[in-house]
């Protein structure tokens, strides 16, 4: 049982390269109703949310902690910002 658990527990372990702050990050994927499309939290979602709090003078939060109304307001906003490529 043990040698099957192995193999298992170690595909589990985040492959971060040595040195790498981001290494406990995880994805996660919001539902937009409005729009309804998904979006995938990442590193460029985060830049652009926090592009958002500092357009609309808002105190750093996280987004799954937002009222919804917020997160709305969020999605309309990064639908009209697209990213900076």
């Amino acid at each position: 049982m043990a040698a099957m658990a192995g193999p298992v527990a170690l595909g589990a372990t985040p492959n971060a390269a040595p040195g790498d702050d981001d290494r406990d990050h995880q994805t996660h994927r919001y539902y937009d109703r409005k729009h309804r499309d998904y979006h995938e939290w990442n590193e460029r979602e985060s830049h652009a949310y926090g592009r958002w709090e500092t357009s609309y003078h808002r105190r750093h939060r996280e987004f799954a902690r937002r009222r919804r109304i917020e997160q709305e307001q969020y999605w309309s906003w990064r639908h009209r910002h697209a990213d900076r490529d």
